[in-house]
C-alpha cells in the first residue's frame, strides 16, 4: 500500500524510499493505493490547472522501477473535494502498478474504483482472478450418471469450477 505525501517538499523523500524499497526485492512486485499525483490533464476536473513538472515525477518513477499502471474500472476519479458545484475537484490520485513479473503472474488483474460512500476517496478493488467467480456453475447431465469411468471427472469438475458464491470465495480467502 502506498501512501505518497501530499506536501511537495516531501515528494522527493517518499520517492527515494520507494525507489529504495522497489530496488531491494527481486520478484513479482505490486503498489497501489494514494500516489496523491496525477499523470495528465484528464486525470483531473476542476482545480488548478495540471502542472507537468508533478507529472514527470510519477511518470518518471513508474519508468525508473519499469512499473506498468494496471488501469481500472468504474469511476474516473478516486478523490473528490465534496464541494458543490464549479468548486468540486476531482481527481485519479490512487491506480495500482506492478513490475512484469508480477503481471505474467496476474495477466488478468482487474482494479476497481468503487462508489465513494463516507470519505473524500474511493476505496479501490484488487481481483487478480476475475473471470472465475463469473464462469458459469457445470451443469450436471444425467447422461453421466450411467458412465462411471467419467464420475471422477464430473465430480472434480464440479467442485473446482463453481466459485461464484461467498461460502466458497470465504474458504479460498481463509486457505
Amino acid at each position: 500500500m502506498v501512501h505518497c505525501p501530499a506536501i511537495p517538499t516531501l515528494k522527493p523523500f517518499f520517492w527515494q524510499s520507494f525507489h529504495d524499497i522497489y530496488s531491494s526485492f527481486d520478484g513479482p512486485w505490486l503498489a497501489m493505493e494514494d500516489f496523491n499525483e496525477i499523470l495528465s490533464q484528464n486525470e483531473k476536473r476542476e482545480g488548478k490547472h495540471f502542472a507537468s513538472a508533478f507529472r514527470n515525477t510519477l511518470y518518471d518513477e513508474f519508468e525508473n522501477c519499469n512499473l506498468i499502471d494496471l488501469g481500472f474500472t468504474r469511476n474516473n476519479f478516486t478523490w473528490n473535494n465534496r464541494r458543490p458545484g464549479l468548486a468540486n475537484i476531482q481527481s485519479h490520485l490512487d491506480r495500482g502498478v506492478a513490475n512484469t513479473d508480477w503481471c505474467l503472474l496476474f495477466p488478468k488483474t482487474i482494479i476497481t474504483h468503487l462508489s465513494i460512500i463516507a470519505s473524500d476517496y474511493c476505496p479501490i478493488f484488487l481481483d487478480t482472478h476475475p473471470n472465475t467467480a463469473n464462469q458459469p456453475r457445470p451443469l450436471f447431465e444425467e447422461m453421466w450418471f450411467r458412465d462411471f469411468s467419467r464420475e471422477t471427472l464430473v465430480f472434480d469438475t464440479w467442485l473446482t469450477h463453481f466459485a461464484g458464491d461467498s461460502i466458497n470465495k470465504l474458504h479460498k480467502l481463509l486457505k
